[in-house]
């Protein structure tokens, strides 16, 4: 997160300028599986006192026109990751060979 911090500080809104580019897609999903990911795991990795930038630059992202009427609704992603979530928690140890 520092990493991601310290290239979006001072940017007034995307990686690249004033419209979305390759490298705010790449990073997309920090602005909306993460906060899923926090929820489930009980914890909170995007801390925005800790880093503003990026949690301005996720506000901005999920609230551009493009970006928003394109994604899945958020209160239906918490109960499917639930779900998954008890289901690998039921796998033994060991059971994903790599």
């Amino acid at each position: 997160m520092e990493k991601i911090e310290e290239e979006i500080k001072g940017k007034e809104y995307f990686f690249g300028g004033e419209s979305i580019g390759y490298l705010d897609i790449a990073l997309g999903w920090i602005s909306y599986w993460l906060p899923v990911c926090e929820e489930i795991g009980s914890m909170q990795i995007l801390d925005p006192l800790k880093f503003p930038a990026t949690a301005s630059w996720k506000s901005k992202f999920l609230n551009h026109p493009i970006i928003k009427d394109n994604l899945p609704p958020w209160q239906k992603m918490i109960p499917y990751f639930h779900e998954r979530s008890k289901f690998f928690s039921t796998l033994p140890p060991g059971w994903i060979k790599i």
